[in-house]
């Protein structure tokens, strides 16, 4: 596969929503105690499961699509899904890839191996179209989590793994999902990720404060929500919010860090 990313733009300013989202479905997705669907919502599951997403994903052999929501991001459609499977990134990527390029599309791919995106943006429909997936678990216990997405947005919507070149990223941390407005309307230059890093809240808190500084970064406002960490930084580059929230894992402790950069296009 081409590692190569479109520039595609356009879903939000003040994406809290967004990032929010991503923390429940990382969470969801890695807590066994905490099925994807119970997170959804049963209230919810029969309209989601009438959603587009089955009508644009193919099924995965083996697997069930698992509705995880909709929401407005930023006057944005988007609705999610998840599933897992055994099999490695790669092949669920070049799955899909084949599917959509059977349909006329011009698709992108990001990764292969470690995980990665493919997606493509359909002009007829102004959607964006993506399916992120990502490993998890020890080397004996090896899982492939899936995302599928579905944004309404204007041509220029841009979803991938990639880190966010002018933050520091804590040793050991994997990309859930990314997304960057680059357009020139008045949400251009908002950033969003969601990562899943080893350690506590406390302790990745403190190595942004650490770090973050170096960068041009400086601290406005923290505080604690239960074992959930909130920091605000403002500086040159824009400002950054960070939302660092506990796994519930066994073993060394792991946490999901929902960033949200605002003010650089």
């Amino acid at each position: 596969m081409t590692a190569k990313l479109a520039e595609r733009t356009g879903a939000g300013r003040r994406l809290l929503g967004f990032g929010a989202l991503m923390a429940v479905v990382a969470a969801a997705a890695l807590d066994a105690s905490a099925p994807p669907a119970r997170a959804a919502g049963e209230a919810q599951l029969d309209s989601l499961r009438r959603s587009r997403l089955g009508e644009v994903f193919p099924a995965y052999p083996g697997t069930t699509q698992i509705p995880m929501g909709m929401l407005d991001a930023n006057e944005n459609a988007m609705e999610m899904a998840f599933f897992e499977t055994r099999d490695p990134p790669g092949e669920v990527l070049a799955f899909f890839g084949r599917a959509f390029e059977a349909r006329g599309q011009h698709v992108e791919y990001v990764g292969e191996d470690e995980g990665g995106t493919v997606s493509y943006y359909d002009s007829s429909l102004g959607q964006l179209v993506s399916l992120h997936v990502m490993l998890s678990g020890d080397p004996n216990s090896r899982r492939t989590l899936v995302f599928p997405s579905i944004v309404d947005a204007p041509d220029g919507v841009s979803l991938s793994a990639a880190p966010i070149e002018a933050l520091p990223t804590p040793e050991g941390a994997s990309a859930v999902l990314r997304l960057d407005d680059r357009s020139m309307g008045r949400t251009g230059g908002a950033r969003t990720m969601t990562q899943i890093a080893p350690g506590s809240p406390a302790e990745l808190a403190a190595f942004y404060r650490e770090t973050l500084p170096e960068r041009g970064f400086a601290l406005s406002s923290t505080r604690t929500e239960a074992e959930t960490q909130v920091l605000e930084f403002g500086g040159e580059l824009g400002n950054l919010s960070l939302t660092i929230s506990p796994l519930a894992t066994e073993g060394k402790p792991e946490s999901v860090i929902a960033i949200i950069m605002e003010g650089q296009r």
